[in-house]
């Protein structure tokens, strides 16, 4: 037996009930393939959790009561100035790496100013 794994789950429903599960399933001898069940589900309770290990990728936004999660993301890095360097022109600009290092020294001395003044503070 060769080993599958499902690469798709689908679920469709109304407003009371589950009615479709789908499973798209692949591997080198069985290239696609569906299996679905059009059994209805009682989905009366609207409270679900979701456990996974590994990495989940959402293509979209993910929102808890109606907040984005991604706005959230973006307001939290905008707010603590939090910057993701571009490596392509700090290859091409020496300028731009050393004040990188210098913005790396100058907040780990910060940091260990910090450290110190709330040790102090006891």
């Amino acid at each position: 037996m060769s080993d599958q794994s499902i690469s798709t789950v689908s679920l469709s429903s109304d407003d009371e009930t589950i009615q479709t599960i789908t499973l798209t399933a692949s591997d080198q001898s069985w290239q696609t393939g569906t299996i679905s069940s059009s059994n209805t589900f009682p989905s009366n309770n609207k409270h679900c959790s979701i456990h996974a290990t590994g990495d989940v990728r959402i293509d979209g936004d993910l929102k808890i009561q109606g907040e984005s999660i991604k706005d959230l993301l973006e307001q939290i890095k905008d707010k603590l100035a939090i910057f993701k360097p571009n490596l392509e022109l700090e290859e091409r600009w020496e300028t731009l790496r050393e004040l990188k290092r210098q913005y790396i020294e100058l907040e780990k001395d910060i940091l260990e100013k910090e450290e110190i003044i709330r040790i102090l503070k006891r």
